[in-house]
């Protein structure tokens, strides 16, 4: 089973369209947010993200997974 913090990884780098962008938004490593959606990825056994060194674009699947993480993050801020 995955972590909440998995989903909320997730969210904060399709929101920032990148691990770059998405290390310097929340001061987590990118070492770390990719390796705990490639994480998230085999668990579910699917593609999210389609990426590369010069390269990054979140795939259908993705983007679906996306928008319930938004409910998720966002039912999880209503309840704080």
């Amino acid at each position: 089973m995955q972590s909440f913090d998995d989903y909320y990884y997730f969210f904060l780098v399709v929101k920032y369209g990148g691990f770059s962008a998405a290390s310097d938004a929340s001061q987590i490593t990118k070492s770390k947010l990719s390796r705990r959606i490639l994480e998230l990825e085999q668990e579910f056994d699917v593609s999210l993200i389609q990426r590369s060194t010069r390269h990054f674009k979140v795939t259908a699947l993705g983007e679906e997974f996306y928008e319930e993480c938004c409910k998720v993050i966002a039912q999880a801020d209503c309840a704080r």
